[in-house]
């Protein structure tokens, strides 16, 4: 979990701003959360959009497998990028539902078998809604639990904690290094901070394209 506040921190000790031990004032933790919001609103022009991990809950309907999840869909919410964890709650009892892929899915013989609780999910990223698939078609009104890869527009505030996916930290930490350090009076950063800025950034780039199902 990280903030705002912790991300611009990092990013002000790294292009020599801030030193060790110190901590932010005010009026830098304000402008360089300016700057924050300001390079991920360019990012989203070069397409490289930014993630945040979110724990939502849907109650099942008996007897359907399928759900499209997004903007008015059966589950309304903004259409995930990738599910990466699940499980069903029943009677105050989790139970883990394995994440497959297509291929794996489409490997199920017979998907109109049934139980009360299906033991795998496969999600079809579709535009613009997505859907949810769940194996065996579950027979019962439990609760599906499921965490996504959510877009996230900017930062509100400096102090609210929230999770991204593996890479996104570090790149959000190294760019804005460089972003913010003209408005602090550093002329350049260093070479270090400048080529894992661009390694970062092109990593979570490789992520952001992925092979949507239309």
């Amino acid at each position: 979990m990280t903030t705002a506040n912790d991300l611009i921190k990092v990013a002000l000790k790294l292009n020599g701003n801030l030193g060790q031990g110190e901590d932010l004032n005010s009026y830098d933790a304000d402008d360089g959360l300016v700057r924050l919001n300001a390079m991920l609103d360019s990012w989203w022009n070069e397409r490289l959009a930014v993630y945040q991990i979110l724990r939502e809950t849907f109650t099942l309907v008996a007897n359907d497998d399928d759900y499209t999840i997004g903007s008015s869909g059966q589950i309304n919410t903004t259409r995930p990028l990738k599910i990466v964890n699940a499980f069903i709650t029943s009677s105050s009892q989790d139970y883990p539902l394995d994440i497959i892929s297509v291929e794996e899915y489409d490997s199920i013989v017979s998907k109109t078998i049934t139980a009360d609780i299906p033991n795998v999910l496969y999600y079809q990223p579709s535009y613009p809604l997505g859907i949810i698939y769940l194996w065996p078609v579950p027979t019962a009104t439990n609760t599906l639990n499921f965490d996504s890869w959510k877009q996230i527009q900017n930062f509100s505030a400096l102090t609210p904690e929230l999770a991204l996916p593996p890479g996104y930290q570090r790149a959000i930490e190294y760019n804005l290094s460089i972003e913010t350090a003209p408005l602090f009076g550093v002329s350049e950063v260093s070479r270090t901070v400048q080529k894992i800025a661009i390694e970062s950034k092109a990593a979570i780039s490789r992520i952001n394209a992925p092979k949507m199902i239309s």
